[in-house]
């Protein structure tokens, strides 16, 4: 009750198209959206253009590892072509730190 399922083109490699979701949910009134992802979403997200502004929360933690995702997968970037967060805004909570920034 209340939900709609939409089929929706898969990407080139089989998962669902980023883009073609997001203009789904644009065409059915949704204006804004909020993405909890993975890494591989997350980097599908950031490599359409779909992103522009993050919140993550930094942990004063160390995990990881040789096959550990990090914030994004797949291929990812050099520190030349990085994306830069634009009005990064740092704020303590409790121990970990929250990063509000838009993606340029």
């Amino acid at each position: 009750r209340g939900v709609t399922v939409v089929t929706v083109p898969a990407a080139g490699d089989g998962r669902v198209d980023p883009t073609s979701a997001l203009r789904v949910l644009r065409e059915r009134g949704v204006a804004r959206r909020l993405a909890e992802p993975g890494a591989r979403l997350a980097a599908a997200l950031v490599e359409a253009g779909l992103v522009r502004q993050l919140l993550a929360y930094v942990a004063p933690k160390l995990i990881g590892g040789a096959t550990a995702p990090g914030a994004l997968a797949g291929a990812g970037r050099r520190i030349t072509e990085a994306l830069e967060l634009e009005d990064a805004r740092w704020t303590v909570v409790g121990r970990d730190v929250r990063c509000d920034a838009f993606v340029p």
